[in-house]
């Protein structure tokens, strides 16, 4: 390397400091401010904090001192909320445990979710992919509102953009990648019960290497990892309640589990278009004290091509007489099956796409919804109008990306890295509307790893009609 060249890279990795530098400043001061007078906390909030204050004070999850073990949360969450608040009050009244929560989700969004997101679309698409992608996780509106949230999505990101990071940052050590993902699986698992479903991104890197014997290694050596980061959990699960509860439980607004919570459900997904019936009517329902109409579910579309109103209207008043009971589910659950057999595409295929539709292209204002309590008004409401063109800009300039990662002209690895990055993204839209879970919020988890697609196959892109 010549002297002049020495001293461009020089130039161009200092500039690529100041950047990055710059853009992690700007990251914190937008959050800072986001979180200096706002804070949001829904019914999961509150349920997440009462295990945090009993893992804190007695050191056992719980929701109080009077209620026995707690199984259907995963425990993650709570035990990051413990570490964080200590003993500060975080109560519907205010105290100064929201802060540290959203400090805490602050430092693990700006310095992990954003470095990682730039390291990785450095190494696929370079200096300039790199620093647009960290600026998207710095300054992209719909996920950094979540920061200010005590809901899980600011670390699920994190641990998201952590599990797949080893496979593409460290592809010359396959062990120690699959190690790292391994744990990150089961770290994710631990935190949300779809984080299980990162596991399909390990499936490009482990049937790349050389032989079955290296990919049975491999596979093993992530498996333990993951055995290893949920094991505790599953143990104490298996001590106290014969089972290790993984996948934890259907819960209501007291956060509680449902136990008859299936048939209904069921009956819901077999004819929602969007995820709104999925919210409120299902959370009406669950909760006794609510009261339900059928007229409310003919508003929300329940009738337009199969009328079992009178069926539904029957079942409704049984609840009112017993509760949410097996008999009420069973009778639900029968509804569902009808559907089914009525219309198997639209229930299996149409209904579960346009879930996966709406779950991505919506105004993506779930914790923004009241307009008396919003943080920073003066930038955050005028940008509330651009949530939903910023994202369906973000899924354009995704599907781009992808394509110019996987041309057949691209080296190997980084088609691999491609089809790490989409997998998981692929597989979220699909199977969570798929069985219901189509909320807005439930997309946020896979953006940053859009960030890195788009951000590295564009660049890519313009780099080749540079040099034509």
């Amino acid at each position: 390397m010549t002297s002049g060249a020495g001293a461009t890279t020089r130039r161009a990795r200092r500039i690529e400091l100041a950047v990055v530098v710059a853009l992690l400043l700007a990251g914190t001061a937008v959050r800072v401010r986001l979180c200096w007078d706002w804070q949001f906390a829904g019914s999961d909030s509150y349920g997440y904090v009462a295990l945090a204050n009993e893992l804190h004070a007695n050191g056992r999850i719980a929701l109080s001192p009077k209620e026995g073990l707690a199984w259907w949360r995963p425990p993650l969450y709570p035990i990051f909320i413990s570490v964080v608040k200590r003993a500060e009050r975080a109560e519907m009244s205010g105290g100064p445990g929201w802060k540290w929560i959203e400090a805490g989700q602050g430092l693990f969004d700006v310095f992990g979710t954003g470095l990682l997101v730039w390291a990785m679309a450095r190494r696929l698409g370079g200096r300039v992919a790199g620093g647009v992608a960290l600026g998207l996780v710095m300054l992209f509106p719909p996920t950094v509102i979540f920061v200010a949230a005590a809901l899980t999505e600011t670390l699920a990101m994190f641990l998201t953009v952590a599990t797949v990071a080893p496979l593409i940052l460290l592809r010359d050590r396959p062990r120690l990648a699959l190690a790292l993902f391994g744990a990150g699986v089961g770290l994710s698992l631990l935190l949300r019960t779809d984080g299980i479903l990162l596991a399909i991104a390990a499936a490009p890197f482990v049937l790349r290497l050389p032989s079955w014997r290296t990919r049975a290694t491999g596979a093993a050596v992530a498996l333990t990892a993951f055995l290893v980061a949920v094991g505790p959990w599953a143990a104490r699960n298996l001590a106290h309640f014969g089972n290790p509860h993984l996948l934890g439980a259907h819960l209501d607004r007291t956060n509680h589990p449902m136990p008859h919570h299936a048939g209904f459900w069921r009956w819901l997904t077999s004819w929602s278009r969007d995820f709104h019936p999925l919210g409120f009517r299902q959370a009406c329902f669950y909760d006794t004290r609510c009261s339900v109409n059928v007229n409310d579910f003919a508003m929300d579309g329940a009738f337009a091509d199969l009328d079992d109103r009178a069926a539904v209207d029957a079942l409704l008043k049984q609840r009112a007489r017993e509760g949410i009971s097996e008999g009420v589910s069973r009778g639900f659950d029968a509804l569902a099956s009808a559907r089914l057999k009525h219309a198997p595409l639209r229930v299996l295929v149409a209904w579960p796409l346009t879930r996966a539709a709406t779950m991505w292209f919506s105004r993506h204002d779930e914790i923004l919804q009241s307009p008396t309590w919003r943080p920073w008004k003066s930038v955050v409401v005028p940008l509330m109008a651009l949530f939903l063109p910023l994202v369906a800009l973000l899924v354009a300039a995704t599907v781009l990306g992808a394509v110019a990662l996987l041309r057949r002209a691209r080296p190997p690895e980084t088609r691999e890295a491609a089809l790490i990055l989409l997998l998981p993204i692929v597989t979220r839209t699909l199977v969570l509307p798929f069985f219901g879970y189509a909320m807005p919020r439930y997309a946020v988890e896979a953006m940053p790893l859009c960030f890195v697609i788009a951000a590295a196959g564009i660049a890519l892109l313009a780099s080749k009609g540079a040099r034509r």
